[in-house]
């Protein structure tokens, strides 16, 4: 763990081991909640509490279970999050490891054409609660969101994945989970998460 310090700033990096010889690079940014809140073991407990401004995370096939359970971590109080990223990047990959994560036993796939899948989850309370998956890459206009009944999934308690905002970023709530993926190699994908308060 190396911490550097600067004038605004103080960055904490841990490399957490996983699947053997495969690692989960952590990064946040300074001030004020607790390590253990972002997973990571007991052992990595800063001295100081940090506050959570970006996630980066670096993940493999191999390891998306465990970049979806951070990612959780990191924001599982917001309900809306949106996935950015080039065709390809696996977006649709990391949103089925979250809907695993949470519990979800339907099939996950994008919904390139319907625009909308709902899955469902049996949640702490022990009731069937709802996902909604949502793919607007084929949007025209996002007055479709509107018409096909996204926007009141988008403003509700429910968890709600959005694949390609930016063909309706006008539709989103003032507050989500910005998510943005890139392809580092072949096997290797690079994570940005931050919240979006607008």
């Amino acid at each position: 763990m190396n911490n550097i310090i600067s004038e605004n700033t103080q960055y904490l990096r841990k490399t957490a081991s996983l699947a053997g010889n495969r690692y989960l690079h952590l990064l946040y940014h300074s001030l004020d909640t607790p390590a253990v809140s972002a997973g990571l073991p007991d052992s990595c407990i800063f001295a100081e509490p940090m506050k959570q401004e970006e996630l980066i995370l670096d993940f493999t096939s191999a390891t998306i279970g465990e970049a979806a359970h951070q990612l959780y971590r990191y924001a599982h109080q917001q309900r809306v999050w949106t996935f950015a990223g080039e065709m390809g990047a696996g977006k649709t990959t990391l949103i089925a490891a979250l809907c695993r994560l949470l519990g979800v036993k339907d099939p996950v796939s994008s919904p390139t054409y319907a625009l909308l899948n709902e899955y469902r989850y049996i949640n702490e309370a022990g009731m069937q609660e709802p996902v909604f998956h949502m793919d607007w890459y084929r949007l025209k206009d996002p007055a479709e969101v509107i018409n096909a009944g996204m926007e009141e999934a988008l403003s509700g308690e429910h968890y709600c994945f959005v694949e390609w905002p930016e063909r309706a970023v006008e539709i989103l709530p003032r507050a989500y989970l910005q998510i943005r993926l890139s392809v580092r190699s072949e096997t290797e994908r690079v994570l940005h998460a931050r919240h979006i308060l607008l």
